[in-house]
């Protein structure tokens, strides 16, 4: 089916002119027919051509309106635009190439189809509400006065998310309760506790080490007590130390008024030193 473009964007809104033309996805839970669920068809906005049944609406919590069957003539293509340039990513995620539908008169983008919907089928058509419009008109046979209750199936995946790319929700880890602990079964564990901790720590054994025992008995060596021998003096080291000597005991003579020249009848350096210093003048070392 021809269309003609320049007169459907001027029938259509701006999103259902995205939603249709180019494969664009509406925000979730603020659509039209989400929560829509009342008695009739949707039919295509673009041609008009009878797509869903009511009776097949359910809710799935993906945040667009699910079916689980198909009313008219739709055809199905795979859709590898949430993958982008790196193709690599449908090797870590096959879940990233999608089921496109669209409508078999007019070629316009519905949504998606998914393997997680209700029985008989097993499907969920996730489809726009923007190209989607509601007909109430039914056959005097399925129309019905009775409440209608509704059909609810929670989606394994996220629908279309919000920047159009279709993500599998996190599986739930399986908790198991692990069987309570009767009296009988404690005291065998604690039981069987008990030898594995003296294993663990084993006592130290008393045995001596037959290696630590001839250690002991070998002699030990003595001390040497030889005396360190001393260092000779130099003859002028000696002459030194006599001089030292002389003029100490000269010293001591002067200053009890007791000196007499032992060598020479020259005065002695210490009578002389006593002489002129006004206080006594004590042993000094040279």
């Amino acid at each position: 089916m021809d269309v003609d473009k320049a007169e459907l964007r001027r029938r259509l809104d701006p999103i259902a002119w995205m939603v249709t033309q180019e494969a664009a996805t509406e925000r979730p839970y603020t659509n039209k027919y989400y929560k829509h669920y009342e008695s009739g068809f949707y039919n295509c906005v673009v041609c008009g051509q009878r797509l869903f049944k009511s009776d097949t609406k359910y809710e799935s919590g993906s945040g667009w309106p699910s079916f689980f069957d198909v009313e008219g003539d739709i055809k199905t293509r795979h859709d590898a635009s949430a993958v982008g340039p790196n193709l690599l990513r449908i090797v870590a995620n096959p879940g990233l190439v999608r089921t496109e539908v669209i409508c078999a008169k007019c070629g316009a983008h519905l949504g998606h189809v998914f393997e997680d919907g209700p029985r008989p089928t097993g499907k969920r058509y996730c489809v726009n509400s923007s190209s989607l419009d509601f007909d109430a008109s039914l056959e005097e046979e399925d129309a019905t006065d009775a409440p209608k209750e509704i059909l609810k199936c929670p989606a394994k995946f996220d629908g279309c998310g919000k920047d159009g790319f279709c993500t599998r929700k996190p599986k739930e880890k399986a908790t198991e309760k692990a069987p309570k602990k009767t009296s009988e079964e404690t005291p065998k564990k604690a039981s069987t506790k008990e030898p594995e901790k003296e294993a663990e720590n084993p006592q130290p054994s008393k045995e001596k080490n037959p290696k630590a025992e001839d250690e002991e008995k070998r002699p030990k060596p003595k001390e040497d007590s030889t005396p360190v021998p001393t260092k000779e003096k130099s003859p002028m080291e000696v002459k030194d130390e006599a001089r030292r000597r002389f003029f100490a005991e000269e010293l001591k003579e002067a200053e009890s008024g007791e000196w007499s020249p032992s060598i020479s009848h020259s005065p002695s350096p210490a009578r002389e030193l006593l002489k002129k210093s006004p206080t006594p003048v004590k042993e000094t070392h040279l």
